[in-house]
């Protein structure tokens, strides 16, 4: 495991000194907040997770994120080989979550 993290670390990276990924950084009060968006897809579907929508003035609507942006890192995971319930796993309980997306 630690060289397949080390690997997805590079690849990190390296897409970040690309710019083609967006730093999302969401922040709520208390974990039973909610940070106002709906994820679809993940790998049990084939696809990757995309955001379904984003509640208005909501701390995902307020940190820029957007309907359709594709997450590709979640907390330092790859978020492509994640299941929808692997996210949610990985979210509910954060009162904060990095995220990087991918716009269309």
């Amino acid at each position: 495991m630690g060289g397949r993290h080390c690997a997805q670390t590079e690849l990190i990276k390296e897409r970040l000194a690309k710019c083609e990924w967006l730093r999302i950084q969401l922040r709520r009060r208390r974990p039973t907040d909610r940070f106002g968006f709906t994820i679809v897809g993940g790998q049990q579907d084939g696809v990757g997770l995309y955001v379904k929508c984003v509640e208005v003035d909501s701390p995902a609507d307020l940190a820029g994120l957007k309907e359709g942006d594709e997450v590709v890192v979640a907390e330092a995971r790859d978020a492509r080989i994640l299941t929808r319930d692997d996210f949610v796993r990985l979210s509910v309980r954060r009162c904060s979550l990095t995220m990087f997306v991918k716009r269309k």
